[in-house]
């Protein structure tokens, strides 16, 4: 790819905005008498276009579309305020991040400034870029990643100057690390400290997956990226704006809600789901619901319908007991064991997040939250299924009989299960 300063750049961009929007045969005549007119700009803007004629023809564009590379060109070694742009860390559908380095010698930092891509300037996007820096600038909390600054570069592109987090996505953390369930848990419960703050503030983040949740070397959970995020409080009569409408076009299938699927209103009910599918994940090692889905239709129709598998099942699944085997292991334990903490409390904990109606799930990211420290503390959840007793030691944890009971490892803790529950293990 050919590198560009900023004065070619702000030369090309007019003219490479111009070609896209030709076909090939017009496209091939206007560049030629380009190249008469201004053979220098003429042969660079060639060159570009063979070179993105080259990446789509190897499938490249599938992951980096154009715009992203040219940004990437314009702003190696930029200087944004204080700042050096040093490399793209990350990049999506409304732009990048670099990872860039303090400049002016007051003290040493790193940090990660956030662009939106070129091609959105002056669209709906742009608005929801500027705002996401509104949303960060109301939240301050240890585990969301803080906003530093904002601005826009010397070339026109907004950005936003946030607090670098040198980590690993939280499922690959925990399994690197052979956390074990209560660890993992404890972990999970700083994200949902980090979701319930901004709930507080009437910001649904909309877009909760491992890539957005990322652990730093502290062992310390960083939620990032409200590109998506909604303002609950945006109209008052509880419609959307057609801001809000285009940003809920946009979404990570795999962890969204029934209702964002169907074009519903989205609450903190949403958020609770997609942190259900992300414990799911966390304690059984397999998402609850398009494991087998191949195509978006089969997506949607078993997020909005299916019912997830039991969460001992998912992660102890005797078909392939390789697999099964190795998600004991990342999880500091065998398969029995592992199907013994996870049948029970937590598999019913998991389940409310996981209700198809919003008002069947926890009525917020505290409430969850509060369910899971009962279970660490081994006090009885307040999510106990109907029929089942609140009484520790009394009734089945397994399905709530009330026959043959067995204590468990735990004594603490007491938990019994009927013989029919032992049998299943």
């Amino acid at each position: 790819m050919s590198t560009l300063n900023r004065e070619q750049w702000q030369a090309l961009s007019p003219y490479l905005d111009q070609a896209f929007q030709m076909d090939e045969s017009e496209r091939a005549a206007w560049l030629a008498d380009l190249c008469k007119k201004n053979p220098a700009l003429g042969g660079q803007l060639k060159g570009l276009l063979q070179e993105h004629a080259e990446l789509e023809q190897e499938g490249f564009m599938a992951q980096a579309p154009i715009n992203s590379l040219l940004d990437a060109n314009h702003l190696l070694g930029q200087e944004i305020g204080p700042y050096t742009l040093i490399s793209q860390i990350g990049q999506g559908g409304m732009g990048n991040v670099w990872l860039a380095e303090r400049n002016d010698g007051r003290f040493q930092r790193k940090v990660a400034i956030k662009f939106i891509h070129l091609s959105l300037i002056g669209h709906a996007a742009e608005e929801r870029f500027r705002r996401e820096g509104a949303i960060l600038g109301a939240l301050a909390h240890p585990n969301i990643a803080e906003l530093i600054d904002a601005g826009v570069s010397p070339s026109g592109l907004p950005y936003l100057v946030l607090e670098y987090v040198d980590g690993q996505p939280i499922d690959r953390f925990c399994n690197h690390q052979k956390l074990d369930i209560h660890s993992r848990i404890r972990l999970f419960l700083e994200v949902i400290a980090a979701v319930a703050h901004a709930h507080a503030n009437l910001i649904v983040h909309r877009d909760l997956k491992p890539s957005n949740v990322l652990v730093n070397k502290s062992g310390q959970a960083k939620l990032l990226d409200f590109g998506i995020a909604k303002i609950i409080a945006e109209n008052s009569d509880g419609s959307q704006t057609v801001l809000t409408k285009e940003a809920g076009n946009v979404m990570t299938p795999e962890f969204a809600a029934p209702e964002q699927m169907n074009g519903a209103p989205v609450t903190t009910a949403t958020d609770v789901y997609a942190l259900g599918v992300l414990l799911y994940l966390l304690l059984a090692g397999n998402h609850p619901l398009v494991k087998n889905s191949t195509t978006p239709a089969e997506m949607m129709k078993s997020i909005v319908e299916a019912e997830p598998a039991r969460l001992s099942t998912a992660a102890t699944s005797k078909g392939n007991p390789e697999t099964a085997t190795l998600l004991a292991e990342q999880r500091a334990t065998s398969p029995a064991k592992l199907q013994h903490m996870l049948v029970g409390d937590l598999e019913t904990i998991v389940s409310k997040t996981l209700k198809k109606a919003p008002q069947d799930r926890y009525a917020s990211a505290n409430d969850l939250a509060d369910d899971l420290r009962r279970y660490l503390d081994h006090e009885p959840i307040k999510a106990r299924r109907r029929g089942w007793t609140n009484v520790i030691g009394s009734g089945c944890h397994y399905c709530g009989c009330d026959r043959g009971s067995h204590p468990g490892e735990d004594g603490s803790r007491a938990e019994r299960f009927c013989l029919r529950a032992i049998e299943a293990q």
